[in-house]
């Protein structure tokens, strides 16, 4: 599923039932993987004031109440009996529906009956990023990280598929990267901690992220798109 799709359903979803506190999604396209540089998602999603929580590589079982949930789709909604895409969504709209507010889970009661303060909505999402989306709050979080980077024959490395000099005498060798919240810049350091250079983050800004155009990959490098099931919204 592109980015661009996903977000859009973020968002009809936040306006729904509102900004949550965390969303668990696995590793996959476009949540991208935890342990290299966030991807631009994500960073639109720190800016909303949502932290992201990632599950470990080959265990499905970590986010279990979702999994199951893909089987049950299949067996309740029956896409075979749907005559095309657009009644497969209704289907599934009802499969939603049915599962959260019809079917008794908890105690005899469905799942909002149980929990009907999921109704209210104490992180409005206005449908739009105006002054609810924060750059701070996406460098705080950048600044938090450290990620390795190998030095590549002609001493560079790439941050967001943008090039950076470190030096021809590094080159093969491993160096860290931190972001520095005080000076918006990229700081690379050798293992030792020993700053090497630093370079002003022109990607990382409001407009980019808004327009998830921080990372430039070049058109012959660019993915199919891969379609995975939504990540699981945690309130």
């Amino acid at each position: 599923m592109p980015l661009e799709a996903v977000a859009e359903w973020l968002r009809q979803t936040f306006e729904r039932w509102g900004l949550p506190e965390r969303i668990r999604a696995d590793n996959g396209r476009p949540w991208g993987n935890l342990g290299e540089l966030p991807p631009p998602l994500v960073l639109w999603l720190w800016g909303l004031g949502c932290e992201l929580i990632g599950n470990r590589p080959a265990h499905p079982q970590e986010n279990g109440v979702v999994e199951r949930f893909h089987g049950l789709i299949d067996q309740w909604g029956e896409p075979e009996r749907c005559a095309d895409w657009l009644a497969w969504g209704d289907r599934l709209a009802w499969v939603v529906q049915r599962q959260r507010e019809l079917d008794p889970a908890i105690n005899g009661k469905s799942r909002l009956s149980a929990y009907p303060d999921l109704e209210q909505t104490p992180r409005r999402y206005a449908g739009e990023e105006g002054e609810g989306w924060q750059i701070e709050r996406v460098r705080v979080r950048l600044a938090q990280g450290r990620w390795r980077r190998q030095v590549d024959q002609v001493g560079r490395i790439t941050l967001y598929h943008r090039p950076y000099s470190v030096g021809r005498a590094f080159a093969g060798r491993e160096v860290w990267v931190r972001f520095d919240a005080a000076s918006h810049t990229w700081v690379i350091e050798d293992e030792s901690g020993e700053e090497l250079r630093r370079y002003v983050a022109e990607a990382i800004t409001r407009e980019r992220i808004l327009c998830f155009q921080v990372s430039h990959v070049k058109p012959h490098r660019r993915r199919p798109a891969q379609h995975n099931f939504p990540a699981h919204v945690v309130t």
